[in-house]
């Protein structure tokens, strides 16, 4: 059974002192990037690395560089107030599977229209947010996406494009997570189930609705994972 917690999420308000990572715990952020871009767009330079900043130069929507600047300014500096060093030092490496780290910390990152959601754990993590396209025609994608009892899941709700939003950001999370990117037959991954198993790993999987435009999709590796939501206001992103 797929819970959908929604309202009775308490998104509290971002405070240094409070936010501490430790082991079996998993902390989301929640961004909206117009609240944010008109505070940095005069010091995001002197924090993002030369890379980061040609990049941004590279969208061909102002909307699209917006975003990406604040969630490499965020990132940033939510890093840096973990591991401790300034946020323009962190250094992201890239593994085999071509999944972007930092030594020490495990992070993972998904916008959709003006939300930014950004998972940090000690442990391997994925995290999905989709907006619910109300004219988004679904049907011919079913049979690609979606086994038997997924599919079942699906059409035995009335609202159907919701759970399909459901499952759709449930397997986004998990093939983050895992580092797998998207394969080949996603009909083979169940994820109906709260525990997934993928390779010799298994994954705790869980889904919210952000509000009743947004679908939240969330695994990580320990499960049991205590989660603590946080939501950005002015001035909290400011941490440098």
């Amino acid at each position: 059974m797929i819970d959908l917690p929604a309202g009775d999420i308490n998104w509290l308000t971002f405070k240094k002192e409070a936010c501490l990572i430790k082991d079996r715990e998993t902390h989301l952020f929640k961004i909206e990037v117009d609240t944010y871009f008109d505070l940095i767009q005069d010091t995001y330079i002197d924090i993002l690395n030369d890379q980061e900043i040609t990049k941004a130069s590279r969208f061909l929507k102002t909307k699209d560089a917006e975003s990406y600047i604040v969630t490499r300014y965020v990132l940033r500096n939510l890093l840096a107030h973990f591991v401790l060093i300034p946020p323009a030092d962190i250094h992201f490496h890239f593994s085999s599977d071509k999944k972007p780290k930092v030594d020490g910390i495990e992070f993972n990152i998904s916008h959709s229209g003006n939300f930014i959601i950004i998972a940090i754990s000690l442990a391997p993590i994925g995290i999905d947010i989709e907006f619910i396209n109300q004219n988004f025609d679904f049907d011919p994608l079913m049979n690609a996406i979606f086994n038997e009892e997924e599919s079942s899941l699906i059409n035995k709700n009335a609202d159907r494009l919701l759970w399909f939003y459901v499952l759709w950001t449930r397997k986004e999370a998990i093939l983050k997570a895992s580092g797998e990117g998207l394969t080949e037959d996603l009909t083979k991954l169940n994820v109906v189930a709260p525990i997934v198993g993928r390779f010799d790993t298994y994954f705790e999987v869980k889904s919210l609705l952000l509000d009743q435009n947004y679908v939240i999709g969330l695994a990580t590796e320990v499960p049991d994972s205590t989660i603590h939501y946080w939501n950005f206001q002015p001035p909290s992103l400011i941490l440098s």
